[in-house]
């Protein structure tokens, strides 16, 4: 795959086409302040929210995701992305990119279904109320119902880490010199979100 995104057509692509028409722009509008990004998604996840029931219908889903993909794609023509994509450490960030968009569009599209049905529910229920005993509201128990999906979503959450830390090395550095600070010092990996923050913005 690597000898494919190296070749020489796709390097031209991405030399004549690719950078000066997609790549340069897009760089020279976020590049300014990282903020504007940050802006820009609050900004579509608030617009996601008041057209909830426009914004997660399925087809759109279906565009958003060939056209991230496809800039994905082109993106791994720069030999700089690919160093950055396929080093161990950022292998995670790949897969959130994916899961994270995809588990929100899912629950906003859950949100939507369960008012559609609500509304529907509550309107049948006006018309058989007269005719129907109100009974006590049907339970399902904890077990099987959900410890049991749960326990089949930990064995293959567990499987999956597993065949990952065989496929990839683990990026540990050098052991730990308590008379050397590394420059940038970098936090415990859960600081990692407050340290990235503070590159942006004040204390």
């Amino acid at each position: 795959m690597m000898d494919l995104l190296n070749s020489d057509f796709l390097r031209k692509i991405h030399d004549t086409w690719l950078w000066p028409y997609v790549f340069q722009p897009i760089n020279s509008l976020f590049e300014p302040d990282p903020r504007t990004v940050l802006s820009i998604v609050f900004v579509l996840f608030l617009l996601a929210c008041w057209k909830m029931k426009y914004i997660t219908h399925p087809m759109i889903a279906v565009v958003v995701t060939v056209a991230s993909s496809v800039l994905f794609f082109a993106g791994l023509t720069n030999t700089d992305f690919q160093k950055i994509m396929f080093k161990p450490d950022n292998v995670p960030i790949i897969i959130l990119l994916v899961t994270v968009p995809f588990y929100t569009w899912w629950a906003l599209r859950q949100a939507v279904l369960n008012d559609e049905y609500k509304a529907k529910a509550s309107k049948e229920m006006l018309k058989i109320s007269s005719t129907v005993n109100n009974d006590p509201e049907e339970k399902l128990h904890t077990f099987p119902f959900l410890v049991h999906p749960e326990f089949i979503a930990c064995i293959v959450c567990g499987a999956l880490l597993t065949f990952w830390s065989i496929g990839l090395d683990a990026p540990l550095e050098e052991p730990s010199d308590p008379a050397r600070t590394p420059n940038p010092s970098k936090a415990p990996w859960y600081f990692l979100g407050l340290q990235e923050m503070l590159v942006y913005f004040d204390p």
